[in-house]
């Protein structure tokens, strides 16, 4: 927690993560990080999921 403007803020970080393959489209990537990033969330939050 940390104090902005005299109240104190909690904040939770999901992050999801891919690596950009041979033949890849930037949507096709994106899609993978967007399903890690779901994945992060729907196990608990405060995670980091990678998608290989």
């Amino acid at each position: 927690p940390f104090k902005f403007k005299d109240k104190q803020v909690e904040i939770t970080i999901s992050i999801g993560a891919t690596q950009f393959k041979k033949g890849d489209t930037p949507l096709s990537a994106f899609d993978r990080a967007d399903d890690a990033l779901y994945q992060a969330k729907n196990t608990g939050r405060d995670r980091i999921c990678i998608n290989k």
